[in-house]
């Protein structure tokens, strides 16, 4: 992403899970806007449920396909007619895309359920 920057790396190592290699947490400037920022250990990242409502939005397959979901509130999880399944089902759409969109799903879901319900101020 960065290949000015000298970041010392590992070898690629096709698992399930990498090895890390960084040692030190570091933020870095990306050229054309944003940062990213390399931290040791960080495997996982669990956003604020908030921050999932639009979840669709990073999965533009899904947003594609919904409108022919038999129900207008379908989570794509296990409701019946669901496109979006069927589009997995059938590898109209990448298997791993809707396994990622399900984990996310599931996140949000559970972060929700949490949280309880939204209190008015």
């Amino acid at each position: 992403m960065i290949p000015e920057a000298e970041i010392r790396t590992g070898e690629l190592v096709r698992a399930e899970e990498g090895r890390h290699t960084t040692t030190a947490s570091r933020l870095y400037d990306l050229p054309h806007s944003g940062h990213l920022i390399d931290s040791p250990g960080v495997r996982d990242y669990a956003p604020a449920p908030e921050q999932l409502e639009p979840l669709s939005l990073g999965f533009v397959e899904v947003a594609r396909l919904a409108p022919g979901c038999r129900f207008g509130d379908c989570r794509h999880l296990r409701e019946p007619e669901c496109a979006v399944r069927e589009a997995a089902e059938s590898g109209a759409m990448h298997p791993r895309r809707y396994e990622s969109y399900r984990r996310l799903r599931r996140l949000y879901d559970s972060l929700r359920e949490a949280r309880g319900p939204k209190r008015r101020t």
